[in-house]
């Protein structure tokens, strides 16, 4: 049984490019996902992205914070992990909830809660996505 069967003819669809060109998504650059250990294309919602890089508007400080923010996202994958196989947690699924510590223009900190969601892309390949906990 298909889906169209199943649940009738798709009303609308809203695909991650679109949500890339709309500005809703913002790619991440494959450099930063790369140098924090991630193999697939990431994105962070454009609230995530708000809270986490802030002010500024210079590349080499930009990519630095998201390499930053995906390394607190890969440091809390393995540490959880590593609870899941001490038996003291268990195995991360699709979802990882994690903090990043984002500084103020004041110098000041903010820890930002976020969430990673991996997931099947536009053509079912593996993606994540970066967003605040409310989002999905």
């Amino acid at each position: 049984m298909s889906d169209e069967s199943m649940f009738g003819p798709v009303i609308h669809s809203y695909s991650r490019a679109e949500a890339i060109d709309d500005g809703v998504l913002v790619e991440v650059p494959e450099s930063a996902s790369r140098a924090a250990g991630f193999k697939v294309p990431l994105a962070m919602t454009a609230s995530a992205w708000g809270a986490t890089m802030g002010f500024g508007t210079d590349l080499a400080e930009l990519l630095a914070k998201a390499t930053a923010v995906l390394a607190a996202a890969m440091l809390e994958y393995r540490q959880s992990e590593h609870r899941a196989k001490l038996g003291l947690a268990e195995p991360v699924g699709d979802c990882l909830f994690f903090a990043y510590d984002a500084e103020r223009e004041d110098g000041g900190v903010d820890v930002v809660q976020l969430k990673m969601q991996i997931g099947p892309g536009d053509n079912a390949e593996p993606v994540g996505t970066v967003m605040l906990p409310g989002e999905d």
